[in-house]
């Protein structure tokens, strides 16, 4: 969703900053609670964090002579993301109870986790699903170029604040289950070379399917590598993401 609403081959919750920013949420809503927050209610506070980081991410990413830059994006994306991470750094330091227990959490693990908790996260993530492809329609016109796009009654903007909105929901209601787990959005599409060619509600599932068995092939690794001892699965996808990234780069994939 986010690499054909962006043009970019490396658009990545991780890399773009909505983990970041739905991270950041969190962490804020579990130290500083200004109210009681419902369960129900936590995936959506996170996707506001992925969404307004995200959001700042494309605002800086358009400054300029060009109205907008992917490679600016991905950039920015890896600023913002780091600024994001040192505050929730520096919050914990300060809060030694909050980082006891988010500490597994800001790893990114699968461990652990109740029915409770899936049971808050699986509403937003099958609206994330309906929407996001509600919008590959949209999306497919992109792949013959925005000019044309535009002349086939595809709004660019429209488009993209509402792929926006989607990642940001899809990214958020992950995050705040099983932290910030990195790198599967950016390998999964990879498994399928021709995905892009016509993004399609098919394509959109497929990708999600592909992340799905990725993350499980990580958590059994997880477990297995090392037993007795287990491993935070965030560590694993980070480890396989890194060299990807680095692929993906030095190949200037548009």
């Amino acid at each position: 969703l986010l690499q054909t609403a962006m043009r970019n081959r490396l658009g990545e919750p991780q890399i773009l900053g909505l983990n970041a920013g739905a991270s950041l949420a969190v962490v804020l809503l579990n130290t500083y609670p200004l109210f009681p927050l419902p369960p129900l209610l936590t995936p959506f506070a996170a996707s506001f964090g992925a969404g307004a980081l995200f959001g700042l991410v494309l605002l800086l990413s358009t400054a300029g002579r060009n109205r907008f830059d992917p490679d600016k994006m991905v950039f920015f994306g890896i600023a913002l993301s780091a600024l994001a991470n040192a505050i929730v750094s520096a919050v914990l330091i300060l809060n030694e109870d909050t980082l006891e227990e988010l500490r597994f959490w800001l790893v990114g693990d699968t461990a652990g986790i109740g029915y409770a908790a899936l049971a808050a996260t699986v509403p937003t993530i099958l609206i994330g699903l309906l929407f996001g492809c509600l919008q590959m329609p949209s999306l497919a016109a992109f792949t013959l170029g925005e000019t044309i796009a535009s002349s086939l009654g595809a709004s660019v903007r429209r488009t993209r604040f509402a792929a926006l909105l989607v990642a940001a929901l899809l990214s958020g209601s992950v995050v705040s289950l099983v932290g910030p787990i990195g790198f599967i959005g950016l390998i999964a599409p990879a498994f399928w070379p021709r995905l892009h060619q016509l993004p399609s509600a098919m394509a959109l599932l497929l990708s999600a399917m592909s992340g799905s068995a990725l993350l499980l092939a990580a958590d059994l690794l997880a477990v297995s590598l090392m037993a007795p001892v287990e491993l935070p699965t965030g560590a694993l996808t980070g480890l396989a993401g890194a060299p990807a990234f680095i692929w993906l780069v030095a190949r200037k994939l548009p």
